[in-house]
C-alpha cells in the first residue's frame, strides 16, 4: 500500500539507526543508518544477535566508526510486534557531537569558576 511505502522510505532515510530484533535479540530488520552506526553491512546484521542488552529503555554505547574513531550512540528500546512476532525496536542516535559540546561547556564553566575564585582571592588579599 502507499502508506507502507511511505513508512519504508521514512525508515530508510532516517538519520537514526533503526534495528528490529526478536525477543532473543536476533536482528530481523535494520535500516542503512544502523548499518553505518554499527559498522556492519545489512547482510552481516540480519539473522545475527544484536549483542547488546535490549531490556533497558535507554543507554549509551561506545562504538567505532569505519575509520576507527570512537562514536557515542544513544540506544532506546521499545517492545513492538513486527510481522506477527513479539520483539524490540532499537533506535540508535549518534550523540558524539552533543557529548563533546557538553564537555566543552563543562570545561568552560570550570575555567570560569577558577578565574572567579582567583579574582575573589586577589580582592580579599588587597582589602586586608
Amino acid at each position: 500500500s502507499a502508506s507502507e511505502d511511505r513508512l519504508r522510505r521514512l525508515i530508510a532515510s532516517s538519520p537514526d539507526g533503526i534495528v528490529i530484533t526478536d525477543r532473543d535479540g536476533v536482528i530481523a530488520f535494520c535500516n542503512p543508518a544502523a548499518e553505518a552506526l554499527l559498522n556492519r553491512p545489512r547482510s552481516a546484521l540480519i539473522g545475527s544477535p544484536l549483542g547488546l542488552p535490549v531490556d533497558g529503555s535507554r543507554s549509551e554505547l561506545e562504538l567505532l566508526r569505519p575509520d576507527g574513531r570512537p562514536l557515542t550512540a544513544e540506544m532506546r528500546v521499545a517492545p513492538i510486534e513486527w510481522l506477527g512476532m513479539a520483539g524490540y525496536l532499537d533506535n540508535f542516535r549518534d550523540i558524539t557531537a552533543h557529548k563533546e559540546t557538553l564537555q566543552q561547556l563543562d570545561d568552560m564553566r570550570v575555567r570560569q569558576i577558577m578565574v572567579r575564585d582567583q579574582f575573589l582571592s586577589h580582592v580579599s588579599h588587597e582589602l586586608r
